[in-house]
């Protein structure tokens, strides 16, 4: 696919961090507390998928966690840089595509992949690449945890049309369905009114029996499944989240 239909490739710059602030590390603290033992993360190779600005660094270091960030996006990776400059432990950074991760096989314990980066590509082959790279990073009993939204609770509570503040800005997004994938436009004014960007986000909904099934035929058996930000149990019918625990079969 031609870069310029990569809707990720350009969503993902500084802007990025003020329009979405709210995800912050305070919440990556409260997701790490019930997640981090569900994937053994103390101690463990963890690697953080699409990191972004590294927020769930600190969490998982403080549980032993030897951690690795992974992203696509330059100006989220030197923002993860300055946030940890001063820090005693730094993180360890990598600029790559999820689709080719350039770290040897069977170097990991643990990938994480939270916030919906999962469902980015415009087909299922593209996605399916993605598993069977994790699959390959893993070791042998290592664990997966993937963060999803949750197709039946998305498709009817779907918001069509909202505006929102954040830092000097007003922020308006439009949401549609197109076929499996939820379309994002979204509009950037500042507070005088000013143009400053119109961009797209494109995320594929993708149902909890095709995930598993591409998982299992990488050797990946889904272990547990979780409904929310909070740990709560999944509720097929009302949770708005599907985060996904699976382990690879050890051989």
């Amino acid at each position: 696919m031609p870069a310029a239909k990569e809707w990720f490739r350009q969503a993902f710059d500084d802007l990025y961090l003020t329009i979405y602030a709210r995800r912050n590390v305070d919440e990556a603290e409260r997701i790490a507390a019930w997640l981090a033992p569900l994937v053994d993360a103390g101690g463990a190779r963890v690697l953080d998928l699409a990191c972004g600005a590294g927020r769930f660094f600190t969490p998982l270091a403080t549980q032993g966690a030897a951690y690795v960030g992974l992203d696509l996006s330059r100006p989220l990776l030197e923002e993860a840089v300055r946030q940890h400059a001063v820090a005693d432990r730094r993180p360890l950074l990598i600029r790559a595509d999820m689709r080719s991760v350039p770290i040897r096989a069977g170097a990991v314990d643990a990938v994480l992949s939270i916030f919906t980066s999962f469902g980015y590509f415009a087909n299922e082959d593209e996605e399916k690449i993605v598993i069977g790279e994790i699959a390959d990073l893993l070791v042998s009993g290592g664990r997966f945890a993937v963060d999803l939204m949750n197709p039946d609770h998305v498709h009817r509570t779907l918001v069509p049309e909202g505006e929102r503040r954040a830092a000097g800005y007003r922020i308006h997004e439009s949401r549609c369905l197109h076929g499996d994938t939820v379309v994002k436009e979204i509009r950037v004014t500042n507070d005088g009114g000013e143009h400053v960007r119109d961009y797209q986000e494109r995320v594929r909904l993708i149902p909890l029996d095709a995930l598993t099934a591409w998982c299992e035929e990488r050797g990946l058996t889904r272990r547990w499944i979780r409904g929310d930000y909070d740990g709560g149990a999944y509720d097929p019918d009302t949770s708005p989240r599907m985060i996904v625990g699976f382990v690879k079969e050890e051989r």
